[in-house]
């Protein structure tokens, strides 16, 4: 995986199939800008390491059989424009750290076990447009501050 430091700065393994687990590994590819595993069998948790792919716009991990707990590492990303991670088993609350994600576009959760309030971080999220929360067991009130939110086009 050494070798692998200068790899593509895309990474589509969409629709493969593929078994096991994520590598932590992924995490030493710096330049790396898509990584989109969508619509495979993948399973266990996302390894905190992919928050070290700081170069990372867009995370699509739709459609496969992950869980756990969503890692508060993800948070690094802070170039990321799409984070897709619908349609997977994870449990707990979005971590706070997600509050840093300032340039998302395109976030869906939906369909997951995530559970706690809506957090009022999402009110950093300034250029959001699609915001999927549905089918989670996510409570409480829509915080006020999404009302700040003037790209956003559906929630």
């Amino acid at each position: 995986m050494t070798k692998m430091k200068h790899f593509s700065l895309n990474s589509d393994l969409t629709r493969n199939y593929i078994n096991g687990t994520i590598p932590p590994r992924l995490g030493q590819l710096p330049k790396l800008k898509i990584l989109s595993l969508i619509v495979n069998r993948l399973t266990g948790t996302i390894p905190p390491e992919i928050g070290n792919i700081t170069t990372l716009e867009e995370l699509v991990l739709e459609d496969n059989l992950l869980g756990g707990s969503l890692p508060p590492d993800l948070g690094n990303l802070t170039r990321l424009r799409r984070l897709f991670l619908s349609s997977n088993n994870f449990t707990g609350t979005l971590p706070d750290t997600f509050g840093n994600l300032k340039s998302l576009n395109d976030f869906r959760i939906d369909g997951s076990e995530l559970s706690g309030k809506i957090p009022e971080f999402i009110g950093n999220w300034i250029n959001i447009t699609t915001l999927d929360l549905q089918g989670t067991s996510m409570e409480g009130p829509i915080p006020s501050n999404i009302s700040q939110l003037t790209s956003l086009e559906s929630l």
